[in-house]
């Protein structure tokens, strides 16, 4: 997929929060990241790298509250390929979600 695609999706996403990002929307970004890189029929090494490159254009894009985006948006980003690790265990069933702590 070309670059081209991947920023007009991410202009796409940052267009549902021109009223504002919530630290509650994050969860829906790293959905849809995912959603846009399960249409794009790659490997999953590749669904995971469009998904990440997704997702730190969409931080490029957003203003998130109460902290300054140079300071901020370089910890996001270092967060995002945690997150997409996290989603694709969780939905693969590698994570015990409903379990309970030992």
């Amino acid at each position: 997929m070309d670059k081209s695609t991947v920023l007009a999706k991410a202009d796409q996403i940052a267009d549902l929060f021109l009223d504002g990002f919530q630290w509650g929307d994050i969860a829906k970004v790293v959905r849809l990241a995912i959603e846009f890189a399960e249409i794009a029929g790659m490997s999953g090494a590749d669904k995971r790298a469009l998904a990440i490159d997704l997702l730190c254009e969409v931080i490029d894009r957003v203003d998130f509250p109460w902290l300054p985006d140079y300071l901020l948006d370089p910890y996001l980003k270092q967060l995002v390929p945690a997150f997409i690790d996290l989603v694709v265990d969780a939905s693969k069933g590698r994570i015990a979600v409903n379990g309970g702590i030992d």
